[in-house]
């Protein structure tokens, strides 16, 4: 499995980590199936084309694949990353995990939805059959939005309880100051990325209907958030990394 691959040799490439989920657990097993089913979801939504125009058509809609895909990876990698380190399998993280999932799976239209409206609107293409606004009312694109802010936030909110769940476990998995203080880093950031979900939300549901889908670009304020989550998860590299020893 591509768990099971990933997993061999990776201890040395995870911030420090010490991996508890050594094997492939039923609950992974389970959540490899479902993104499974989430990037089928994805694929069903495209018809397959008739003719040369509507195959051209379907590379129009490339690019919104590719970033439902992306975005769903990136989600399953989170994933992995949590059950190598943590390796839980406690009745507590197996509803979380099953929340998660639920998540992944129902927000994968509103996803597709949007990136595919965003995408043609962006690159002046847009056509009635891939975009819902010419066909929508703006009080439905507002809606729209907050659908998917709400979706957001709560993927990213389950993300940030499951580290918190882990951290509360912090003696029993034998935590150590590096690994306690990352994964509290791993809280704050993901209830950031939760935060921008929301600011989406409110914005579409605040503002004026007719420019509803301009709260799509709160998602840009991600970047700054990333970037700062990277420069602290180095800093922390550093100050639990002990200093190499002079040569003799």
């Amino acid at each position: 499995m591509i768990r099971a691959a990933l997993a061999e040799g990776a201890q040395s490439r995870d911030d420090g980590f010490r991996h508890r989920g050594t094997e492939v657990s039923r609950v992974e097993a389970l959540s490899d199936a479902v993104f499974g089913f989430g990037i089928t979801l994805l694929v069903m939504s495209v018809e397959p084309p008739t003719s040369y125009a509507d195959l051209i058509d379907s590379f129009r809609g490339l690019p919104a694949f590719a970033a439902c895909f992306a975005l769903l990876a990136w989600l399953w990698h989170v994933h992995f990353v949590f059950c190598r380190r943590f390796g839980l399998t406690d009745p507590r993280f197996v509803i979380l995990n099953t929340v998660f999932l639920f998540l992944v799976v129902f927000y994968m239209y509103p996803l597709k939805f949007v990136f595919v409206g965003f995408t043609y609107w962006l690159t002046g293409m847009a056509q009635q059959r891939y975009v819902a606004a010419p066909g929508m009312s703006a009080a439905e694109v507002s809606t729209l939005f907050v659908i998917y802010g709400l979706g957001f936030t709560l993927v990213t909110g389950v993300i940030a309880m499951m580290h918190a769940h882990a951290l509360s476990l912090r003696r029993s998995l034998a935590l150590n100051d590096h690994e306690a203080a990352a994964t509290r880093l791993e809280i704050v950031q993901n209830l950031l990325r939760a935060l921008v979900g929301l600011i989406c939300a409110g914005i579409a549901s605040l503002v004026s209907a007719r420019y509803a889908g301009l709260s799509g670009f709160a998602f840009m304020l991600l970047g700054p958030f990333e970037a700062i989550g990277g420069i602290l998860r180095a800093r922390l590299r550093q100050r639990f990394t002990p200093a190499a020893a002079p040569p003799g």
